[in-house]
């Protein structure tokens, strides 16, 4: 049972950092941390004798300037690679993981200042030898970390969630918005390619490399269609339609179509009527779709 709990955490929807700002901001966390737990509790026979406090601190300095280094081109990595680091695929193991590379190559990072710095020696078994002590050092607070911001978020978007959608009830009890169903004609980029249907019947849009995934009604049945085009294209062509809300990078929904929400750590999550997936919402988004929903009333 424990074991399985363990699995299902595990699989968890994480945030996934991947701004420049917040990228900095850990950077910064990162290189005081390693430098103030250096000079305090100076492992690695670190110990100053009297009068070396300062060159001890400066020593530290440098092993915090390695980890800067580290952190700043792991950033540069994760947006390289966007299609490795992707928020929508992001879990907790992943983020785990992530840490832990991060730290192995602190590790690495350290064992070559050493070498460089002091003329250490190098070899397999001191290699092998770093990695053992800064994973001891990193892991703990890496796990921990990651299940604590985890939890936290949850709770923060379910819970906002929640109340958002007990709003958004008693809401659409008092009043509901007029929304008359518009026939409009989505145009895709290959030659004759188009789809026309009532604002009504258009349920969301979805970015699919050089497509947008089309869901719509047909039939009392939710059906989908392939368009060569943009997203952006799209979003310009529904300007005219205040129900069209572009509420992700790569998702445009029709809030009238919005039953509920719901939360976990990456954000709110769209429930939309005659359909089983949640459709994300952007994290910079949150106070805008929260407006939205509460002044587009529907069913």
């Amino acid at each position: 049972m424990v074991l399985q709990r363990f699995q299902c955490w595990l699989r968890q929807p994480f945030p996934l950092l991947n701004d420049r700002r917040r990228t900095w901001r850990m950077v910064l966390i990162g290189f005081l941390f390693v430098t103030f737990f250096l000079y305090f509790f100076q492992p690695f026979g670190l110990q100053a004798a009297p009068g070396q406090a300062s060159q001890i601190f400066i020593l530290c300095l440098e092993y915090g300037m390695v980890t800067l280094v580290v952190l700043l081109l792991w950033g540069w990595v994760t947006r390289v690679l966007p299609y490795v680091f992707q928020e929508e695929k992001w879990q907790v193991w992943k983020e785990i993981l992530a840490n832990l590379a991060v730290v192995a190559l602190i590790a690495t990072g350290n064992l070559l200042y050493t070498h460089f710095r002091f003329d250490a020696p190098l070899s397999w078994y001191l290699l092998w030898r770093w990695q053992v002590v800064t994973w001891g050092v990193g892991i703990f607070p890496t796990l921990y970390g990651v299940f604590h911001k985890q939890l936290q978020l949850t709770r923060r978007f379910s819970t906002e969630a929640g109340l958002l959608s007990k709003k958004m009830e008693q809401q659409h009890e008092q009043t509901s918005a007029d929304h008359s169903p518009v026939l409009i004609n989505l145009q895709g980029e290959n030659q004759g390619e188009s789809l026309s249907l009532t604002t009504d019947q258009l349920h969301y849009l979805a970015a699919a490399d050089n497509y947008v995934q089309v869901f719509y009604m047909e039939n009392e049945q939710l059906k989908s269609r392939m368009l060569r085009s943009t997203l952006k294209k799209m979003e310009d062509a529904l300007a005219a339609y205040p129900q069209f809300f572009r509420c992700h990078r790569t998702y445009l929904v029709n809030l009238d179509k919005v039953r509920h929400l719901t939360g976990n750590a990456q954000g709110y999550r769209l429930q939309l009527v005659h359909q089983e997936e949640t459709v994300p919402v952007s994290r910079n988004l949150n106070e805008v779709i929260q407006k939205r929903l509460l002044t587009s009333f529907h069913r």
